[in-house]
């Protein structure tokens, strides 16, 4: 089904012209499915379905032998899914040495430097001082969401409580930065519920959405889990999907384990209280340049 909120990879290997087929799918596919393949990771995406094995696809999905239906309709897509990000465009990582941010609405990634230069001043003053949660509405976004910008460091940051939105005409053009805690500013009344609504951006006023949050309990869940039984899960892998698929399946899970903690392990030597959505973009491209590495010994 769709997911609140799940890790997603777009496969160019797959959807060559991914301009004219975007399509995304879930970390199990990408391990399985696409092993190999030209991965390209998205990080988290809110509501959205795995494409792997629909229409979208020349072959099935074998590691979720489920009819699918051929298109999942309330996917939403960007160039993300074509691997390009940001106005300019450009592939990630590219030779730009400047960390993209997420705007926390359409969820694309963004060079601040290449939004606005304010923006991107404000974000390297809080980065300076340690505070590395804050959250971007881009430009796009501030005109179709306009009364987000009554919610804009500067403007809200001085206030407390909530903002009604109902009767607000005088907006700011974006790209911003939202005051910290804005989902907790944003009133609940029923003009202002049937405003976000209408204009698609619930979400905004659901705290489970906040990514920094979906991180941080998916870390405390993995580390309080019992440790599964191996066996067990080995023999499920091989009847649901074969032999070749299980070892793919296990052996991307036990590096992403691997891996996730000696980064958690990392950052609390260096002193991190706060996981941000920054940290784990870096912590996915660490794997990723890994993965090309790991493909090019192979050739030789």
């Amino acid at each position: 089904g769709y997911k609140p909120r799940q890790a997603l990879f777009a496969c160019l290997t797959c959807a060559p012209d991914p301009e004219k087929n975007e399509a995304g799918v879930c970390y199990g596919c990408s391990v399985h499915c696409h092993d190999g393949h030209n991965i390209v990771e998205l990080f988290t995406k809110r509501r959205f379905r795995c494409d792997c094995g629909n229409s979208k696809f020349n072959s099935k999905c074998t590691l979720f032998e489920e009819n699918k239906d051929a298109v999942n309709t309330e996917n939403l897509y960007n160039d993300n899914f074509a691997g390009l990000f940001c106005v300019c465009k450009k592939p990630y990582p590219c030779e730009l040495d400047e960390t993209m941010h997420q705007c926390v609405a359409c969820e694309d990634w963004f060079h601040l430097s290449h939004l606005d230069e304010k923006c991107a001043a404000l974000a390297d003053e809080k980065e300076t001082a340690g505070q590395m949660d804050f959250s971007l509405i881009c430009k796009d976004c501030s005109t179709r969401l306009p009364f987000l910008s009554k919610l804009h460091m500067g403007e809200a940051a001085a206030g407390e409580g909530t903002i009604c939105f109902s009767s607000l005409d005088d907006f700011k053009e974006g790209p911003y930065l939202l005051v910290d805690g804005f989902r907790q500013r944003m009133c609940r009344c029923v003009d202002c519920m049937a405003l976000y609504e209408r204009m698609g951006c619930e979400f905004l006023v659901d705290v489970d959405d906040d990514i920094e949050l979906f991180t941080k309990e998916n870390i405390e869940k993995t580390e309080g889990e019992k440790e599964p039984d191996e066996e067990a899960i080995v023999n499920e892998l091989v009847q649901t999907a074969g032999r070749d698929a299980a070892i793919h399946v296990l052996k991307g899970f036990n590096d992403l384990k691997r891996n996730l903690h000696d980064f958690m392990r990392e950052k609390q030597e260096e002193g991190v209280d706060v996981i941000t959505a920054e940290h784990i973009t870096s912590f996915f491209d660490k794997i990723k340049r890994s993965r090309v590495e790991e493909s090019s010994g192979d050739d030789f």
